[in-house]
């Protein structure tokens, strides 16, 4: 149990609040408010996302490789190589926003292609598929693979074959 060593007023200015807040759920993924002068836990309504949501922007590849840096570091060379490639041909169509998966897609980055209506979900991992979803990527990526692969979601999977760069290609010049 963590307990703040001084009181918060939930109602005062937010921006300390919030940065708490984003805090606690980067560091516990969750937490509680306790109401002090009503001796309860406060009902406070939040979300937890399933995935780690970094700021809107153009992403080429000089910039979202500082954001990818840290995931690929106990990768081998070789894979690390690879996966690089297939971020790097992503972000030569400059995303606007980068997310990573924490839920079921663990170790994919959702790359964001709003005004197109596309989101690409690359993983870090090799013999993995990318998934591309439209405008309901937030409700599939979700799911389980299992789920997407079986059920009747519109998505496409691009395998990680010798076509793959001329699928995401021809995906992203649509």
């Amino acid at each position: 149990m963590y307990i703040s060593t001084r009181t918060i007023d939930l109602n005062g200015d937010q921006a300390p609040v919030i940065h708490l807040a984003n805090l606690l759920f980067e560091y516990f993924f969750e937490f509680e408010i306790f109401d002090i002068s009503n001796h309860k836990i406060s009902n406070v309504p939040t979300r937890q996302l399933q995935w780690e949501v970094l700021p809107r922007g153009k992403y080429p590849w000089n910039k979202a490789s500082g954001v990818l840096a840290p995931y690929l570091t106990k990768l081998s060379h070789s894979e690390k190589g690879v996966i690089e490639h297939r971020m790097r041909e992503i972000s030569k169509y400059e995303p606007d926003f980068l997310a990573t998966g924490r839920g079921g897609y663990s170790g994919y980055f959702v790359y964001g292609f709003t005004d197109k209506k596309l989101h690409f979900l690359e993983s870090i991992y090799l013999n993995n598929a990318t998934y591309v979803f439209g405008e309901n990527w937030e409700e599939l990526s979700g799911l389980s693979k299992e789920e997407i692969i079986n059920g009747e979601h519109e998505h496409s999977r691009v395998i990680h074959d010798k076509k793959w760069i001329e699928k995401v290609r021809q995906l992203l010049r649509t």
